[in-house]
């Protein structure tokens, strides 16, 4: 757990806050009449909030900017910088807000400058790094985690209950509300600027979906260099693994990439296991695969761990997975792991996307009549896939 928090407000609490974004509860902290900043101490290249080549100006920032050569010369920086964070802030002192679209990368951060009284976010093109807010009473906090929020001194938890059947219909909150009342997600590609109790949201970055004229061998030619020049990007000059599942999208990942070392969370349940499939591929690419086997004793007791981990709440059954396989990586001394995420989104690989298509003629049918037909049908034995 990493990250930062921080207001705009001349009272506040940011050492309770800042116990939500550290794994210590340890920060690096600034505190003065008007506002409040506190990064989390685990990333051991970025230990500051304040440098000497932008003074005037506070920064946090959590994530990987991947085109950093670039913005150098773009900035036209002659000597060394200390990280990303000073990177970001130096652009940001010779471009102002547009400097955003210059960014590659995934990334969260805040800006001050102290001097104008002005607090500028923002959050990457993907939403990969999160950033949350909430405007109150001469105030504006913001933080990596929802729970650093509600630690704000006056901060009153309630449950958005407007939200909530959004939450259960779809898994998750699918707009920029969370469960926190007052408490609101920054759009992915999106900045905000907050100054004299006024915001301002500007997009940055939208994905774009059109008609092109190409063939499929020319989709798939396109779709792989984009994935190549992705993992590039993330494994350059860093130790790294792959997570590996029986699915298409982490066995591509793991093809492609062709780590040393794949990681599975497996269970001693058969059922529910892959690591028999995650091995065969393994053995085909010449990989080793290191599977984490976890029984029913050790998900129960893990459980208010994983959930906590999750900071707002998402009903993805994979999660546990993705938690023992992430200890199991944190344990063996790898930088970077990295999977497929997004690949059925992305290109409908569910079964549940294709369903007003399927069943679009069955759900004419009067609802009296499937639901007699659904008891008369649940007895038999369900096909397995």
């Amino acid at each position: 757990m990493s990250g930062f928090a921080g207001y705009i407000s001349n009272v506040g609490n940011i050492d309770e806050m800042a116990k939500f974004i550290s794994q210590n509860g340890n920060a690096f902290k600034y505190e003065s009449e008007k506002c409040a900043f506190a990064l989390s101490d685990i990333n051991d290249n970025i230990r500051a909030l304040k440098y000497e080549s932008a003074d005037g100006f506070l920064i946090a920032f959590q994530g990987k900017i991947y085109n950093s050569d670039a913005l150098k010369t773009e900035i036209q920086i002659d000597g060394n910088i200390s990280n990303d964070a000073e990177l970001i802030l130096l652009g940001y002192k010779k471009f102002g807000k547009d400097m955003v679209k210059m960014l590659d990368g995934m990334f969260s951060f805040a800006i001050y400058n102290v001097r104008e009284d002005v607090l500028l976010i923002a959050r990457d093109g993907c939403g990969i790094k999160p950033i949350y807010y909430h405007i109150g009473e001469n105030c504006f906090v913001f933080a990596t985690e929802t729970r650093a929020i509600s630690a704000f001194s006056g901060f009153k938890k309630e449950l958005n209950e407007e939200i909530l059947s959004a939450f259960l219909c779809y898994g998750h909150v699918p707009t920029n509300e969370t469960l926190f009342k007052g408490v609101f997600r920054l759009e992915p590609g999106h900045i905000l600027t907050y100054k004299n109790g006024i915001i301002e949201k500007e997009c940055f970055f939208k994905l774009e979906f059109a008609n092109a004229d190409k063939t499929e061998s020319e989709f798939i030619d396109e779709i792989h260099a984009s994935v190549v020049k992705s993992i590039e990007k993330h494994t350059s000059g860093v130790n790294y693994a792959t997570f590996l599942s029986s699915g298409v999208d982490s066995s591509y990942i793991a093809s492609t990439a062709k780590p040393k070392v794949t990681f599975t969370a497996g269970y001693s349940d058969r059922k529910y296991d892959e690591s028999l499939y995650t091995k065969e591929l393994a053995d085909k690419l010449g990989i080793e695969n290191r599977v984490k086997t976890v029984t029913p004793e050790e998900y129960l007791s893990e459980f208010a761990k994983i959930i906590s981990c999750m900071d707002t709440p998402l009903s993805n059954p994979s999660m546990s997975s993705i938690y023992f396989g992430t200890q199991a990586v944190a344990e063996s001394g790898f930088d970077v792991i990295i999977s497929g995420e997004g690949a059925d989104e992305l290109f409908g690989g569910y079964n549940s996307y294709k369903e007003e298509i399927s069943h679009g003629g069955y759900m004419k049918i009067p609802y009296g009549i499937r639901h007699f037909i659904y008891l008369l049908t649940k007895p038999l034995p369900s096909k397995k896939i």
